[in-house]
């Protein structure tokens, strides 16, 4: 009897030693710092601009990279609060077919615009599954975005380019824009301390980068890589 009551308290001390680590996290709570990159895809919807006219919009290579801190409360819950750079690059091509126009007047051909912000994403963190090695989360957020600087080029139908040309300036900007956030993500434990996250989202912006060209608010999809260390 005693030997099986001895065997079942190593049995327990054994399991809370275990359950201590479980994950590569104690039970009590932990902060993480880390960093993530990753592309972004915006979808705009072109504004009407002149009668008869009609523009396309392309998107060029978009990005966001960050530094983040994160505060775990418990197993299940985490609330995470960083910085952000995002390149919001995109491009405008003119088509003037369908209107009248001396032919004395050369008419831009395409407009570039090269803009980044900075955001400030506060978001939370529920972990739906985990193991000793990797767990499943979905995250919700909002994130203020501050215009940092934008570069204007204009490219004219007889091969003239122009930078900060006067017809757009920087005034067409939304000098502060917003988002909500929907992530789900897969974070694997390399070790007690180091950790690598896959993080695909989805933001729904409040407002347009561009307060001309953009007749809705955007909807932005994409994907983030990051490394992150966990501080006992």
């Amino acid at each position: 009897m005693i030997r099986k009551l001895l065997l079942l308290i190593i049995l327990i001390a054994f399991a809370v030693n275990a359950n201590a680590q479980y994950g590569g996290y104690p039970k009590y709570e932990w902060y993480y710092l880390g960093a993530k990159f990753g592309p972004d895809f915006y979808l705009y919807e072109l504004d009407f601009y002149g009668e008869g006219s009609k523009h396309e919009i392309h998107q060029e290579f978009n990005y966001s990279l960050g530094v983040y801190g994160g505060y775990c409360y418990n197993y299940w819950i985490e609330f995470r609060l960083g910085g952000q750079y995002s390149a919001k690059n995109f491009r405008i091509d003119y088509d003037f077919s369908n209107i009248n126009v001396d032919e004395n007047i050369i008419l831009p051909e395409k407009v570039n615009w090269n803009v980044s912000y900075l955001g400030i994403p506060v978001s939370l963190c529920i972990n739906i599954s985990r193991s000793s090695n990797y767990k499943f989360f979905t995250s919700i957020g909002i994130m203020p975005e501050f215009l940092l600087d934008y570069k204007e080029t204009t490219t004219y139908q007889n091969g003239v380019e122009e930078e900060s040309a006067s017809l757009w300036t920087s005034t067409n900007f939304n000098s502060l824009i917003g988002n909500s956030t929907f992530s789900l993500g897969l974070r694997i434990n390399f070790s007690d301390y180091v950790c690598l996250e896959i993080e695909p989202y989805g933001r729904y912006y409040f407002s347009q980068a561009h307060k001309d060209f953009m007749n809705n608010n955007p909807i932005a999809f994409g994907g983030s890589l990051g490394l992150f260390f966990n501080i006992y």
